[in-house]
C-alpha cells in the first residue's frame, strides 16, 4: 500500500511540474524573457535610448543584451542586464523602462545605471501627472 501511494505521488509530481511550464503571467511577478520576447523588448530599448539622447541623456547604443526580465505592475516594467556603447566607450548597464501603452508617451520612464557613474533618470510624461501618480515605480 505504502509502494502505491508513493508511486501515485511521483506521478503526481510528474504531472505538476509539466503544467508549471504552461502558465500565464501574474500581475506583480517578475518574468525572464525569452529569445523572440527579448528581441521585441530588444527593440523598446533601442527606441527609448535614441529617445532619451533627444532629451537631456547620453546617446547609448546597445551593444549586447544579456538577459531581460518584465515586472507587470502598473504596466510593464523592463530591466535589461546590456552592454552599451557612449562614444567610443563600452559599458556594462541595468536599464530599467516603465512602459504604459495606454498613455501618450508609450515610454514613461527611463532609468540607466552603468556602474559607478551616476545614474541617468528621465520621465517622459508631464512632473504634474507623474507627481499626482499613486505609484512608485523603483
Amino acid at each position: 500500500m505504502k509502494s502505491l501511494c508513493l508511486v501515485g505521488l511521483v506521478f503526481l509530481s510528474i504531472i505538476g511540474f509539466g503544467a508549471a511550464d504552461d502558465f500565464d503571467p501574474v500581475p506583480g511577478g517578475v518574468y525572464q524573457l525569452e529569445e523572440d520576447s527579448k528581441e521585441d523588448a530588444r527593440g523598446l530599448l533601442d527606441t527609448s535610448l535614441t529617445k532619451l539622447a533627444t532629451k537631456d541623456g547620453p546617446s547609448y547604443k546597445t551593444v549586447a543584451l544579456t538577459k531581460v526580465t518584465r515586472h507587470l505592475e502598473a504596466g510593464n516594467l523592463f530591466t535589461y542586464e546590456v552592454e552599451l556603447e557612449n562614444g567610443a566607450e563600452n559599458k556594462q548597464c541595468i536599464v530599467r523602462i516603465l512602459n504604459q501603452p495606454w498613455r501618450d508617451e508609450e515610454v514613461s520612464k527611463i532609468q540607466v545605471r552603468c556602474g559607478e557613474e551616476d545614474e541617468v533618470d528621465h520621465n517622459f510624461i508631464s512632473e504634474d501627472v507623474y507627481l499626482a501618480s499613486e505609484y512608485t515605480y523603483y
